[in-house]
């Protein structure tokens, strides 16, 4: 199943930045758990099973965001897709306008002298 998301220029901008900004959090991360997944107590029992497996988790992360980057980045521009809708929506309102049955002007009062 895939979603498509409208973001503005600004909202892009800080997805990407902090993605970007997160980098090294998640390159310690992945170096961390590795690590602690391979240490033992003295009997040789691995002494954090998981680890292992969230080393694995935050290397498939990392690569998933390095992705959302990249198709931020290449994103196509939408603006002349929005001028177009909004040069038809003008036009729809302006016949919309034109062909509206006007009603008669009543004369206030102080109209009627």
């Amino acid at each position: 199943m895939a979603k498509v998301i409208t973001l503005t220029e600004e909202q892009a901008a800080t997805l990407t930045t902090y993605i970007l900004i997160t980098t090294q959090y998640r390159e310690r991360e992945i170096e961390a758990s590795a690590r602690l997944g391979l240490k033992t107590n003295d009997d040789g029992v691995i002494k954090y099973p998981n680890m292992l497996a969230n080393a694995e988790w935050w290397r498939i992360t990392h690569r998933e965001l390095a992705g959302i980057v990249a198709q931020v980045d290449n994103a196509p521009d939408l603006e002349p897709q929005g001028a177009e809708v909004k040069a038809v929506f003008e036009k729809i309102l302006r016949q919309h306008t034109l062909n509206r049955p006007r009603k008669p002007e009543r004369l206030c009062r102080s109209d009627e002298r």
